[in-house]
């Protein structure tokens, strides 16, 4: 019980409690009790022997207290054992049991709200990855993404997601890739026509590709633009004029930037526009344009652009063929998968270019193309320019959505080409992707965007709660709480900063932001991956040479558009030398080709 409070005060005899009220009353009684025992009763013995002893008094009285003393020497240590032992009961009762009965009592209050500020230690381990076979959940008419947290399918309907961007974003080994996947294998098998470009070669991408087409009866084509790879890209030779002419000003840098070099810039713009007029898109038969005395130093600078590039085989194509086509890819509904090389920079340059005239092309053969495109790329951060990140406000109009994967949001910002204005690159990245996928946040930048486009809630969370501090300094919480209103992210920095592996936020116009788990398209990579598509190319190979040459069909007559004019005719196959080997007419019957003539392979002859 302890020694105190022993009376009751006024001011708080409205809020004490009937088992307080029982405890003071005992604590007062007890002291009465102790006052009556030790000092009013053997005062009342001594009175008591006086009076019956008046005679000898004086002898009773020393009689008297020698009993008392020898009797307390006797038992002195009792009184002390007993209260040290009180106190260590007091001690261990306040200081420990009333501590955790004042904690239970906590937690089991039923609260009017229950909500609390987030805490990245009770983040840890509340979302865990989880493994399933994403083509169970694919469902006609819709893309499927991943499973939300009570396991159901994240659908969103096709329609709206052909005419979406989307845009994903996580460090390497978070999950990127395996989105990409799920979402390449449903284009290809929806029929339409897909394009990946991979800077960084991602093998399950490309075996997911080829596996979806053999099964699909789809054609496959894979450009690498490396010079030990397949195939061979001519960058100047497809699209219309102005098109070749705005891919090869960004490639020899000769766009204005604001600065005094742009007089001589505009000279040399001056003397390429003449050269176009005769250029047949070959580089080298640019590079020996440039190199005519009479020019030769206005655009060294140029030749020198050139010369880097023709120093890879890449680009070094023989003149009676064009290459890779990106017209023939689109109007043949190709299959394509193109791998670049972040750490060489003219083949990234070239990826950018060849990034470019997809867009371009898109635009410019809408009105013959059959089927929508789908152009995924990743890491967009080592190949983005703004003539791209304008594109995405306009090609979406013409029958194709973007697939933007990078790592932060601060690699928009922080962009190789310091001629690009990184600030308006980002700004319109971030608008015109509409679907966003947000895996693990490294950098606080990038998990406060995530914060800001979650939108906000409204939280009833405890302003403050007091505690009493009691006689042996223990902490007791008090029976009142202070609630208030805090206004906090749906998914909140520390939540996205704990994500696991292969588990992001999904964001999608008019929803909610909510966890999407993504998992892997089971794919057997000793069957699928490069060892296989060796083997096919072979007999591809051998197919192609003993093939009879086609008949050369007579050219249109100059009527119409330029676009009419460049449209493949719908009773005669197109051939651009784009490696594609099956003809338009053995693709239209029946809407598909057939599986059992259908070859899923790499094409080395471009």
């Amino acid at each position: 019980m302890g020694t105190s409070p022993i009376v009751i005060s006024k001011l708080k005899a409205d809020k004490i409690s009937l088992f307080e009220m029982a405890t003071i009353k005992l604590r007062q009684w007890t002291l009465i009790a102790l006052v009556m025992v030790g000092f009013f009763l053997p005062m009342t013995i001594w009175a008591i022997g006086n009076y019956v002893y008046r005679e000898s008094g004086r002898a009773f009285t020393d009689a008297f207290t020698h009993f008392m003393w020898e009797g307390y020497l006797n038992v002195w240590e009792f009184p002390i054992l007993g209260i040290g032992f009180g106190w260590v009961i007091s001690f261990g009762y306040h200081r420990y049991l009333r501590v955790y009965i004042s904690s239970i009592k906590r937690k089991l209050t039923m609260r009017q709200s229950g909500d609390e500020l987030s805490d990245i230690r009770a983040e840890k381990g509340q979302l865990e990855s989880k493994n399933y076979d994403p083509r169970k959940h694919y469902k006609s008419g819709h893309m499927f993404f991943g499973l939300d947290e009570q396991n159901s399918p994240i659908y969103v309907p096709l329609e709206e997601w052909e005419a979406t961007h989307q845009r994903y974003v996580g460090p390497t080994q978070t999950g990127k890739g395996v989105e990409i996947g799920v979402q390449l294998d449903q284009a290809i098998r929806g029929g339409q026509c897909v394009i990946f470009i991979d800077p960084k070669p991602d093998k399950h991408a490309k075996a997911i590709m080829r596996k979806a087409c053999e099964e699909t009866g789809r054609n496959f084509v894979e450009l690498d633009l490396n010079p030990e790879g397949r195939g061979k890209y001519a960058p100047f030779m497809g699209g219309s004029l102005r098109d070749r002419r705005t891919r090869l000003m960004y490639v020899l840098g000769l766009h204005d930037t604001g600065d005094t070099a742009d007089f001589y810039k505009s000279g040399e713009r001056a003397i390429l526009d003449k050269l176009l007029e005769s250029w047949d898109g070959h580089l080298d038969t640019l590079r020996q344009l440039l190199r005519n005395p009479d020019i030769f130093e206005l655009v060294k600078r140029s030749l020198n652009y050139i010369n880097e590039w023709l120093s890879l085989s890449t680009f070094q194509l023989d003149k009676r063929k064009t290459g890779f086509s990106v017209e023939r890819s689109l109007c043949e509904n190709a299959v394509v998968y193109i791998r670049g090389n972040l750490d060489d920079e003219v083949i990234n340059k070239a990826t950018t270019v060849l990034l470019m005239e997809i867009v371009q092309e898109c635009k410019r053969l809408d009105p013959i193309r059959k089927t929508h495109v789908f152009l995924a790329t990743d890491e967009i951060a080592f190949l983005i320019n703004e003539k791209i990140a304008d594109s995405l406000a306009t090609v979406a109009g013409f029958r194709c959505n973007m697939l933007l994967a990078y790592q932060s949001e601060g690699d928009l910002l922080n962009l190789k080409d310091k001629t690009q204005n990184a600030q308006a690159i980002a700004s319109r990245v971030k608008t015109n992707c509409k679907i966003s996928l947000y895996y693990m946040a490294m950098d606080y930048q990038t998990a406060k965007t995530m914060a800001d486009e979650s939108g906000t809630i409204q939280k009833a969370v405890t302003r403050s709660q007091k505690v009493d501090i009691g006689k042996h300094q223990q902490e007791e919480w008090d029976n009142s709480r202070d609630i208030h209103r805090v206004e906090e992210a749906l998914i909140t920095i520390n939540k996205a900063k704990m994500l696991p592996a292969r588990v992001g936020i999904l964001y999608r116009p008019a929803k909610l932001a909510t966890p999407c788990f993504t998992a892997w398209v089971p794919i057997d990579l000793n069957r699928w991956g490069d060892n296989h598509a060796t083997n096919v190319t072979k007999s591809a190979i051998e197919t192609v040479q003993n093939k009879p040459a086609k008949k050369k069909q007579p050219k249109p007559k100059n009527q119409g558009s330029e676009v009419e004019k460049r449209a493949p005719s719908k009773s005669t196959p197109v051939d651009l030398s784009a490696g594609l080997q099956q003809d338009k007419e053995e693709q239209s019957k029946e809407g598909t080709i057939a599986k059992e003539n259908t070859k899923s392979v790499v094409i080395d002859d471009f």
